[in-house]
């Protein structure tokens, strides 16, 4: 099944509705012991799509997320790579119905 991908960064989620997707999927670091001011405001103003949202936190200690934001963690190593996609993949798949 093809699947249209839309690549940006997340100080671009302040155009972002989220009714207009089937799946979102945020990446983002964790800047100065908190979440980047762009994707706290979007989490915030979306809180009624969250069920079609995938979150990946990235942080030092790799445990860091956003409170009440049902995101998996993990620390900035490239080898874990291929694990984070793999879970992105398992979440993704049923808001893609594939």
């Amino acid at each position: 099944k093809s699947v249209y991908i839309k690549v940006m960064d997340v100080s671009a989620l302040v155009g972002v509705n989220p009714s207009n997707y089937d799946a979102l999927l945020l990446i983002h670091s964790w800047e100065n012991w908190k979440p980047p001011s762009a994707v706290k405001s979007f989490m915030d103003r979306t809180m009624n799509y969250r069920d079609k949202m995938v979150v990946l936190t990235t942080s030092g200690k790799g445990s860091y997320k956003m409170e009440g934001v049902d995101a998996f963690t993990g620390e900035s190593i490239l080898d874990e790579t291929p694990m984070y996609v793999g879970e992105i993949i398992e979440k993704l798949n049923p808001l893609l119905k594939l």
